[in-house]
């Protein structure tokens, strides 16, 4: 598997040095789901109905500072959007009648090499902020939508929006920051930069490049819509404690003054759900919406 991801890593390094246009093959991966118990991230703000299904096949209403494990599947309604932080900082902001499925998760700040993800925007739309995994391993990073592999070009962080139509399988990405490739199962590796978007169909190739002001009304709004959303910090976090912190910001104000943050934090942890499988709580201390 490395030494694949090397190849490729190098194919597109050749293709951006010599000429962006020339065609050539990435073939996506998959993979067994992760099934370990290790907390991937929390809902970091939720608006509306949004769930969350697990391995179980049940779905779950999600409110914020819930905790989420590899091998969740989230679904925003008609009138509903969702921001997940992960533990290593990425952020992923999810638009109304959306779905993502997360396959696999893992951060290890100690150990790069360990960590990687894969997921898969089914339908909907999605704005992701990249986190420490990309800047420690971005050859560990997998994600698609409507059968096409986005590929991480840019080793800081990066940006972009993705819609795909489960219905035709058609799909756009619009990048804000960074720089990825686009493979989808007709036509050449497509490089798209900063400011920059596109669009691919089944049987059609993806397009050319172009500047994201000559992108469609309807793309250009999701753009605009997912830069108004306002995320957090993407250093990374520990789960249990950001949950902690999140779960308590959305408890009612009540009449008795602060109380002292270790008092809080343990009244608020009951309200940090875990989507199945079960995670044990950890030590640390996190941090949301700044620096650590």
């Amino acid at each position: 598997m490395t030494n694949c991801r090397s190849i490729r890593r190098i194919s597109i390094a050749c293709l951006i040095f010599f000429q962006a246009s020339l065609p050539c093959a990435v073939l996506g991966q998959t993979g067994p789901r992760n099934q370990t118990a290790a907390p991937a991230g929390l809902i970091n703000a939720v608006a509306g109905d949004v769930y969350a299904r697990g391995a179980d096949g049940k779905e779950v209403l999600l409110k914020a500072g819930d905790v989420f494990t590899p091998g969740t599947t989230f679904r925003t309604g008609p009138d509903a959007n969702v921001v997940l932080l992960f533990a290593d900082g990425q952020n992923v902001a999810l638009g109304k009648n959306s779905e993502l499925r997360l396959d696999t998760y893992r951060f290890d700040p100690r150990d790069a090499k360990s960590s990687g993800e894969r997921m898969e925007l089914i339908s909907g739309e999605m704005r992701m902020v990249t986190g420490a995994i990309l800047t420690q391993n971005q050859d560990a990073m997998y994600v698609s939508a409507a059968k096409a592999s986005i590929d991480f070009l840019s080793k800081d962080v990066t940006a972009f929006i993705v819609e795909a139509d489960a219905k035709t399988s058609a799909a756009a990405v619009a990048v804000t920051l960074g720089e990825v490739a686009v493979q989808s199962p007709t036509g050449p590796l497509t490089i798209v930069g900063a400011e920059q978007f596109t669009r691919w169909q089944p049987g059609v190739a993806p397009s050319a490049p172009a500047p994201l002001s000559a992108a469609p009304a309807v793309l250009q709004a999701a753009v605009a819509a997912s830069r108004a959303t306002v995320l957090g910090s993407n250093a990374p976090v520990d789960v249990q404690s950001a949950a902690i912190q999140v779960a308590l910001a959305g408890l009612p104000a009540t009449g008795a003054g602060p109380a002292q943050p270790q008092a809080q934090a343990q009244a608020a942890e009951p309200a940090a759900a875990v989507i199945t499988p079960a995670v044990t709580s950890g030590g640390g201390r996190g941090c949301v919406g700044s620096p650590c």
